[in-house]
């Protein structure tokens, strides 16, 4: 499969790095919760979680765009 080819790599580096941060911010709240028995924490860290993983899984499942040339022949 060729989807690597068309990745941003600077959108892709962000999208892994947020979604890093996400999770090292989960397992904390999960360990706050298991001292203070406080579920209701959880919530937060897991939507961040979640937006995450959505962004780093759209990033490597997007539709190749075709280029402005390529385009341009259909139009004239």
């Amino acid at each position: 499969m060729k989807k690597n080819d068309q990745v941003n790599k600077k959108t892709a580096t962000v999208a892994l790095v947020f979604m890093l941060a996400t999770i090292m911010w989960l397992v904390i709240n999960i360990v706050w919760v298991l001292h203070d028995g406080c579920v209701r924490n959880l919530v937060l860290p897991v939507l961040f979680m979640l937006a995450g993983v959505w962004m780093f899984y759209r990033e490597f499942h997007k539709k190749k765009r075709k280029h402005v040339e390529d385009v341009k022949k259909y139009i004239r």
